[in-house]
């Protein structure tokens, strides 16, 4: 309709009434262009909030979990230096201590990583979208990195596991396991975890089962140098973990505090 007032005045050469239909027509583009454009910035930004809520989620979620999985491996790495020190000589241990520290410094935990808001933002090209700066970094840090994933299989592929669980017969692993394995915990109480493997257990193992697996553990070729190999690969991940929850704590409390 207005094209078409506008074509006619241009043939009747009515400039001036040609002038005011041009204003129209360019503020009416202008302004809906404006308002799209306002609505797909108030969008932008509902998404944006939408995301930087799951991923602090995900932050309170993986805070709980590594400072479980430290607790765990505090006490893996505990039961490798006293197997290591009784067969150095450097400490004395009752036979069945020795065969339980020796089993429990074989464990590991299978991590289940389910998908992360940092790994779906990569996915779409929309890690910007996490306007706090602090925030985004740390989720590089944290989900970039794959630290749990290295644990998991630094854990599994061990080669002081993989020779006691060759040598040690399945009736002793399982015993072990039974009554001297990883405690049970619910969830919602992981960060409040301590000692998860570390603690006073019976085997219900007869002497001579002991002796028998403890005869095998002593034959392993290379025993020593395993073991010292595990303590330095778990320290090392748990230095990593150490400063990761350090860094996830600092932004949940500026966050709870703001």
């Amino acid at each position: 309709m207005v094209l078409r007032r506008l074509v006619e005045r241009l043939r009747n050469e009515n400039w001036t009434s040609v002038g005011i239909e041009l204003v129209i027509v360019v503020l009416g583009v202008f302004l809906g262009l404006q308002a799209q454009e306002w609505s797909t910035r108030r969008q932008t930004e509902a998404t944006a909030a939408e995301y930087a809520a799951r991923l602090m989620d995900d932050f309170r979620s993986d805070f709980r979990f590594r400072s479980f999985l430290y607790e765990y491996y505090d006490d893996v790495r505990a039961s490798n230096e006293r197997v290591l020190e009784a067969l150095e000589g450097a400490s004395e241990m009752e036979d069945e201590a020795l065969l339980v520290n020796a089993f429990r410094a074989t464990q590991y935990i299978q991590w289940y990583a389910s998908p992360s808001t940092y790994g779906e933002l990569v996915s779409i090209g929309g890690v910007d979208l996490i306007r706090d700066e602090s925030m985004r970094d740390l989720a590089r840090q944290v989900y970039a990195a794959n630290l749990m994933q290295h644990i998991e299989d630094e854990g599994s592929e061990a080669p002081f596991r993989r020779a006691f669980r060759s040598v040690v017969p399945l009736s002793v692993q399982r015993a072990l396991g039974q009554r001297c394995g990883d405690r049970q915990f619910d969830l919602g109480d992981l960060a409040v975890v301590t000692d998860p493997l570390d603690y006073p257990c019976e085997t219900g193992l007869s002497p001579a089962e002991v002796e028998a697996s403890l005869a095998a553990l002593r034959g392993i070729e290379q025993l020593v140098p395993m073991l010292r190999l595990r303590v330095t690969e778990i320290t090392t991940r748990m230095n990593a973990l150490r400063f990761s929850i350090r860094d996830i704590k600092g932004l949940l409390g500026r966050a709870d505090a703001g």
